[in-house]
């Protein structure tokens, strides 16, 4: 399909005759897929199925986090205790 492309391309901005299109349009193809498959050769790192992430993780900016009082976090805890303790003795 790519060598098509080229060729076409080729009848439209050069006056080559068809069989030269065609035969550039194939080498054209042939030589980006000989760099493609040299160049996944050649990479250094192996493959993986795994994909790898960075380890370093970015700070947060304070004003963004949502925040509550001590005191709060406090009561909800011990309504959540509640909660547990009833759900427990059933």
């Amino acid at each position: 399909m790519t060598s098509s492309l080229v060729a076409r391309h080729l009848a439209l901005a050069s006056a080559m005759p068809r069989p030269r299109r065609w035969r550039a349009g194939l080498i054209t193809v042939a030589v980006l897929v000989a760099v493609g498959g040299f160049s996944a050769l050649t990479d250094r790192e192996a493959f993986s199925d795994v994909p790898s992430f960075s380890a370093e993780l970015k700070p947060f900016p304070a004003g963004q986090v949502p925040t509550s009082k001590v005191q709060t976090l406090g009561n909800d805890a011990a309504k959540l205790k509640r909660k547990v303790d009833r759900l427990a003795e059933e």
